[in-house]
């Protein structure tokens, strides 16, 4: 049976079959073709039911009677020795040849994520056998992302430390007090501020691990494994004794900490593929996806933060992204239903929302596919904001940026005591993020929608 991962691509029916031996009945393997082109991939026997029996509580998969359809999800599904990929679809007619310029997109919009993401993942361990190459892509995102967080803070706490001492601190541990010749030494109990906590030991040991990882699969990471041992420094301090993942399991975070956890979920997911042990005769998983919705929606907001704050004429400073910004009813002691939009541009003028959809229009009738919640959570935040503008911004594979104005030909919302022009937007997003002119027409096409409504007359 052949070695290699078994390639999904997001949105693309699978038709699977079993493929017999010859002059048997007995199954060898189950074939899945890709109906858009025509492609074959096989996998063991037992694939197809221990996929179904894990996507029971995920929900990955659309399912059909001959037929799967993955959903807008990035990320390695294992199970036992097969490994599953689920990757994007960058292009209209996607096909295998292309993995190796995808896998770089995918890398190249996760630099523009923050580590929020992996707070949405979809993480069902049961375990894993090997690093895999998806895998090391967020591990990727993971170090760039804590050895910021840890140029700017560490995480410290009181802890309890025992210690003899020559002078009384807190509390004198009396029943140490048994050497006459030691009067002078006072053994004493008392809290110290440490840096020594579970969130860093916890951090410092798999950060251990990754890189050891990584140098023995995938020695080609070296600006991984360099973050990843500037980060393994930086926690100089911190014991290495190893962490169970139960300890892990066990972390509870507060208003200090809280800016870790991300990074613990993450450890939590790597160290469930370390320590767990193989139960022959069971069927064993590990996933680690990602929606394709969130990394679509930190790219835009990142390119934004990044590369246009000169070309739309604002500051980052008046830039929030994913920002719970107000409440669609406010009582008087409570507030419900928060209003979270992607991006909201905070102009003197007046505000400008951008809200992503990673969803594809039908170029013969776009505004049919739009989902009616879309535009309702719309007139939610032109209302509660006052917005001179909005935007709901959808990708395209047709080369081309299109603009549907909603409600009127000008696009205009009237509201009791104003006017804000909602406006539907798609942007390409098929092409190779590798090269420089792409990015860089992608910040063009953004500048050039928001500066339209930033310079119309309200």
């Amino acid at each position: 049976m052949p070695t290699n991962p078994i390639i999904f691509f997001e949105r693309q029916k699978y038709i699977f079959s079993d493929k017999k031996e010859q002059n048997t009945t007995q199954e060898e393997s189950v074939i899945f073709l890709n109906t858009e082109n025509n492609s074959e991939q096989e996998g063991p026997k037992n694939l197809l039911s221990s996929l179904e029996s894990f996507d029971s509580g995920n929900k990955i998969f659309y399912w059909g009677r001959n037929f799967l359809i993955p959903k807008d999800f990035v990320g390695v599904i294992k199970i036992e020795e097969t490994s599953i990929q689920i990757l994007p679809k960058f292009f209209l007619n996607q096909s295998l040849d292309q993995i190796d310029i995808i896998k770089k997109n995918i890398a190249t919009m996760l630099e523009y994520c923050d580590i929020s993401i992996f707070e949405t993942g979809i993480a069902n361990i049961k375990s894993l056998h090997s690093m895999d190459e998806i895998l090391s892509i967020f591990i990727r995102l993971f170090a760039k992302e804590l050895l910021k967080l840890l140029q700017r803070t560490s995480h410290k706490t009181y802890l309890i430390q025992e210690k003899e001492l020559p002078f009384v601190r807190e509390k004198i541990i009396f029943k140490n007090l048994y050497n006459p010749a030691r009067k002078h030494i006072i053994p004493c109990q008392f809290h110290e501020r440490s840096e020594n906590t579970l969130i860093s030991k916890t951090l410092r040991y798999s950060t251990g691990l990754m890189i050891t990882k990584l140098r023995n699969s995938h020695a080609k990471e070296k600006k991984t494994i360099q973050n990843l041992q500037w980060i393994y420094d930086i926690l100089g301090d911190v014991d290495t004794t190893p962490v169970s993942l139960h300890n892990v399991q066990s972390i509870r975070f507060d208003r200090v900490s809280i800016h870790f956890r991300p990074y613990i979920r993450f450890c939590e997911c790597f160290l469930s593929k370390e320590n767990l042990v193989f139960n022959s005769g069971t069927n064993e998983f590990f996933s680690f996806l990602v929606p394709m919705e969130k990394i679509f929606e930190q790219f835009i907001s990142g390119l934004i933060k990044i590369h246009l704050t000169t070309k739309i004429g604002i500051d980052t400073n008046h830039i929030s992204c994913q920002k719970k910004l107000w409440n669609l009813a406010s009582f008087t002691h409570n507030n419900r239903f928060g209003l979270t939009p992607d991006v909201f541009l905070d102009y003197p003028s007046g505000p400008i929302i951008i809200d992503t959809k990673y969803k594809f229009l039908n170029p013969n009738d776009p505004l049919k596919t739009i989902d009616m919640k879309d535009i309702y959570q719309m007139f939610a935040y032109g209302a509660k904001s006052k917005a001179k503008g909005m935007i709901l911004l959808y990708p395209s594979y047709y080369n081309q940026n299109s603009h549907y104005p909603i409600i009127s030909e000008n696009g205009m919302i009237h509201y009791s005591d104003q006017n804000t022009s909602l406006n539907i937007r798609t942007i390409n997003f098929e092409g190779d993020y590798t090269r420089i002119e792409f990015i860089e027409k992608l910040g063009s096409d953004l500048a050039k929608f928001i500066n339209e409504l930033r310079e119309s007359k309200a």
